[in-house]
Parts: structure tokens; sequence; C-alpha cells
């Protein structure tokens, strides 16, 4: 091979090309098709023992949903504002797990994992996190053919946001953890619906329909969406945060952990839903007795949902709202 331009040679040691091999490994993904606790509608759905027999290396490269890439790509076109640039990544789930992940990633040799993405930006540079952006929204075209996905994935990205905005309040007002922390650990707790939905919108549509599809997604994203950020270079405590985020009797630790946050946080969003019949008193999780300041009211539960709905609404990509199949943010849980 004969370079037609001078290049660049990075040598990089194998201890840390092993410990990325680790990271990649597309055995690592532990939905199994056979596991007798699952449902016998999810067991026998087609789609389902199609994606956990064929899903591999490929899942890891999802994309922004095609909301958030568009607005992206316009402030790019007019040469917007880092801040404007900023606020739309930092509130997105995979961009920002994407390039969390990346700051965290064994090249960079990192000291101390990061769990900011303002913290990520500074390790990777401005202008490697340019190169990122555009390569991920612009560069890449993620776009869903079947209604039914894109529903799911609408209804996907205002459920997180909505769970963040949640968690980082809960942090800010009754506990002593990072708020920028917990949004993040809100944001990417169901990143494992991705991979699942991107791989039934290629699927052919005369083998499923939109209830298989939602019968199989509790099923499938605790343990992809663990895989995925450890594939990503997650924290283990924050790659965890997918198997626990519906744990109702997870225990953790003595102290409120972000665990116990998004725990907190999805019994939260599903106040005056039909989710909140099938789920356990809120009083009764083990991270309610762990709350600061006194623990929280009924009605200051109800102030913290509005002031993280205004959240929402403020976060949106321009021409979302309406279009998502959803009445309000947390009507998915």
């Amino acid at each position: 091979m004969v370079a037609l331009t001078d290049v660049q040679v990075l040598r990089v040691s194998a201890r840390v090309m092993a410990q990325v091999s680790a990271m990649t490994d597309p055995a690592a993904a532990g939905v199994d098709h056979q596991d007798p606790s699952l449902p016998l509608p999810v067991r026998s759905s087609r789609l389902f023992q199609a994606f956990c027999q064929h899903h591999g290396e490929e899942a890891a490269d999802v994309l922004p949903i095609p909301d958030v890439s568009r607005a992206i790509r316009e402030v790019f076109d007019r040469q917007g504002g880092g801040g404007e640039l900023g606020r739309l990544v930092a509130w997105d789930p995979v961009l920002s797990a994407r390039l969390i992940g990346q700051a965290n990633n064994p090249l960079y040799f990192p000291e101390q994992p990061i769990h900011q993405f303002n913290d990520a930006v500074k390790r990777i540079g401005n202008r490697a996190t340019k190169h990122l952006l555009v390569t991920w929204c612009v560069r890449k075209v993620s776009h869903y053919r079947r209604v039914e996905v894109q529903q799911s994935v609408r209804r996907w990205w205002k459920a997180s946001v909505f769970r963040a905005a949640v968690c980082q309040l809960l942090a800010a007002d009754y506990s002593s953890l990072d708020p920028q922390a917990a949004r993040l650990a809100g944001l990417v707790a169901d990143i494992g619906e991705l991979p699942f939905l991107g791989f039934a919108d290629g699927f052919p549509a005369a083998y499923w329909n939109s209830d298989e599809l939602e019968r199989a997604l509790p099923w499938v994203r605790p343990a992809l969406g663990a895989d995925l950020l450890r594939r990503w270079n997650f924290p283990e405590a924050l790659a965890e945060i997918p198997l626990h985020a519906r744990d109702w009797q997870f225990q953790g630790e003595e102290s409120l952990t972000l665990a116990d946050l998004v725990i907190l946080a999805n019994s939260l969003v599903a106040i005056g839903t039909p989710t909140q019949a099938r789920q356990p008193a809120i009083d009764s999780l083990p991270g309610w007795a762990k709350l600061g300041n006194g623990g929280i009211t009924p009605i200051q539960a109800l102030q913290l949902l509005h002031k993280a709905r205004a959240m929402v609404t403020q976060l949106s990509p321009p021409g979302f709202e309406g279009r998502s199949g959803t009445s309000r943010p947390g009507a998915y849980a």
C-alpha cells in the first residue's frame, strides 16, 4: 500500500488494544432467546428470534434519531454557536453516550472515567468533537421506513429526555449526587431499545407487528443497553444502569446511587399513566428512603414533574413536537 500524501503512524500498545477488544466483543451481548422466563409470545416471535440470533457488532453503530440529526445539521449549515450545538448534544442519549464513550477510550489513557458531556469535549478537543458530530449526524443519515418504528423511536427519545430531566432535578434537590451525572444516567437507561428498533425496521414487514415490537422491548433493552455502554467505554457503575432501571426491589448501596435515582424517576414519570398500576408504590422502593432533605412529598413530586416537562419542551428539536405519537412526555415507561 502506498500513501499519496504524508501520513502519521500511531503505535498502540498491545495492552490498550486488548482492553478495546474486550469492550467490543460481540459475545458480550446477553439476550438469550431461549430463556424460559421469557413470555411465550416474546419467545415465539420471529422478529425476536431473528434479532437474538443475528445481531452483532453492527448493533453498537446506532445513530441519533432523525429529528436530532436534522437539528444538528441545521446548526452546522448556518454556522450556529457552540452553545446551541452543545445544548442539543448534551440532551441526546446517543450523542452524549458516544462522546463520553469516546473520551473514556483507552487510547486517551484516561486517569479517571468521564461522566459529563462538557468534560468529554475538553478531553477530546473541540475540533475532534465537531468531526465526530459531522460523522454521526451529517455524513451518516439515520432514518426509519416503518411508521411503527418511527413512533417508537420518537417515544423513546422523549421518554429518555424526560427521565433525564427528572433525574437531574432529583439529584439537585434531594441528594448529594452530581446532577449532570444523574442526567446522563437517565438519558442512557433505555438506550438498549435502539439496536432492536433498528433491526425491526429492516426486518420483513410481513413477519412482525407493532404489538410484537412493544412486547419484546422490555426484554431486550436491559442487556442490550448494558452491552452498548460497555462497548462505548462507560464506567461500570453507569453501564449497569440499564440492568437496574426497572428493578423495583434493587437495594444497591446504603446511600443513594444513580441507579436508585433512575428507578425513582421511572416510577415518577409513570404517575397518571396505565403503567403506574403495574408498578409498586413509589414510597415502597428502597431508594425512596435514601432521598435527602426529608424526602419528597406528593405535591413536590408533581411540581418536579411539571418542571421537568417544561425543560423537555425547551429541548425538543424544531418540528419534533406533535409528530411523536404521544400526548405528553412520560407517557412511555
